[in-house]
């Protein structure tokens, strides 16, 4: 207590006195936080934000999309065809950025990589794919193989590299030290014992990384059309463009279910590979218990028995199902997507010419309006940000199962925000500056929805 420790104190100068240890992390948080909200309040009158554009923006909006209903499916059969198209580009461009990505994260990853040259040019690699949209992307590779979903499919795959490579060489560094340290000290070489135990235990990661981009591609592989780059798409650019609103929504009302499908499936795949309960359906049924209780047994029969094999419990089969019916599509996709990758070799020259033709980079053609429209993007990115957030921290309370006691309010909250995502941005933005026009107030708005 104090009366003990006073007298020890005494005789002792302030100035010999330990100091406590500034907080210097506090006061890079409360830097950041301080020069993030500047950012905002500049953005905010940089492009002339106001309550009046936002609350107006929202109102035009559902005047067009009163105006787009009810949807035509007359084209519905072509909508369809673009759609499975759209699906095979995502489930492609997925596959192939995965297969890059595994050897790119060992390359990158510190406790696995050969030497420090290797390692920066792996992360200058992942960096540089994150850092190029994906429609420049498709725009470049649809100006040298011409329209198709061959462009979009390599754009899709390039660019996820960004991402999946970065989150897959994270897993790679964040495994156990202590079983590859060991069989490192019983003799066995730098990639056996890779192979032996960091391998597994990154396998869950890495399918669970490879399903979330799943979802991300198909939405983005749903606006790559609007660049000539196949898929539903190019459908929906060409409808909106004879000012046919009605069949434009039909297209996008497709694409929406299929996409909120998936997710749905992928959410609850993710779930089961690496055991996130909370992703996982809420309600618990007298079946989900007796299912439940026999997984149980049978895992309790197996370590009593000593078998070799795990049980094929419930999970066990789900995963195996759904690991065969992805397979299935991806074989399907290669054997029937029109994708003439063969010939596409005979026109790499074509794509590197469409890429040196971007360079060197011209600033004095657009000059001013070239520095204009980066702060325009920083503004919009801000504002949206600090919006989304806003409106986010709401949501996510009442769509906590822990939380809220009441079933039907975070089921309507989830199921309100599973559709948001269900929208592509590119095509949120189409809709926001068809209703309003252009300028960075719909962009804005278009982001804070996505």
């Amino acid at each position: 207590s104090g009366a003990h420790v006073e007298p020890l104190l005494r005789g002792v100068s302030r100035s010999k006195m330990p100091k406590p240890p500034r907080r210097w992390q506090t006061f890079a948080l409360l830097t950041i936080f301080g020069g993030y909200v500047a950012a905002t309040v500049w953005s905010w009158t940089f492009i002339d934000m106001t309550l009046t554009t936002i609350f107006g923006g929202f109102s035009d909006l559902w005047n067009l999309i009163s105006y787009m209903l009810p949807p035509n499916f007359d084209n519905l059969p072509t909508v369809i065809e673009a759609t499975i198209e759209t699906i095979w580009m995502a489930l492609i461009g997925t596959f192939v950025s995965v297969l890059l990505s595994i050897p790119l994260a060992f390359l990158a990853a510190r406790n696995t990589t050969p030497n420090p040259v290797v390692f920066a040019i792996g992360r200058a690699i992942i960096t540089l794919a994150r850092a190029i949209p994906t429609l420049v992307l498709a725009a470049v590779f649809t100006l040298a193989l011409g329209i198709g979903p061959l462009a979009g499919i390599l754009a899709l795959a390039l660019h996820s590299i960004g991402m999946i490579g970065k989150l897959f060489t994270e897993a790679v560094e964040n495994t156990e030290e202590y079983s590859r340290e060991a069989v490192l000290s019983t003799g066995g070489g730098k990639w056996k014992t890779v192979l032996a135990t960091i391998v597994p235990q990154v396998t869950p990661a890495f399918i669970g990384t490879a399903l979330y981009r799943l979802d991300i591609n198909l939405r983005e592989s749903a606006v790559l059309g609007f660049v000539g780059a196949g898929g539903v798409g190019f459908v929906i650019q060409t409808e909106l463009r004879g000012l046919d609103y009605q069949r434009a929504i039909s297209a996008v009302s497709v694409i929406f279910v299929v996409i909120t499908i998936i997710e749905i499936v992928s959410t609850r795949l993710r779930a089961s590979i690496i055991g996130d309960s909370l992703a996982k359906p809420g309600r618990i049924t007298e079946r989900s218990k007796k299912r439940e209780a026999k997984d149980q047994r049978m895992i309790i029969d197996a370590v009593t028995t000593r078998q070799l094999t795990p049980p094929m419990t419930y999970e066990r089969k789900l995963r195996a199902t759904m690991g065969i019916t992805f397979l299935v599509l991806l074989v399907t996709a290669i054997a029937t997507i029109e994708m003439p990758v063969i010939s596409a070799f005979g026109l790499l020259d074509d794509v590197w010419r469409s890429i040196l033709r971007l360079f060197p980079p011209d600033f004095e053609t657009a000059g001013a309006d070239l520095w204009r429209g980066i702060a325009e993007t920083l503004a919009i990115g801000f504002i949206a940000t600090t919006l989304g957030l806003l409106i986010s921290l709401p949501l996510g309370i009442l769509s906590a199962r822990n939380i809220m006691a009441k079933k039907f309010v975070y089921s309507t909250t989830r199921l309100f925000m599973l559709g948001l995502r269900g929208l592509p941005e590119l095509v949120v933005a189409v809709l926001f500056v068809s209703a309003m026009g252009l300028g960075p107030v719909p962009g804005t708005l278009a982001l804070t929805v996505g």
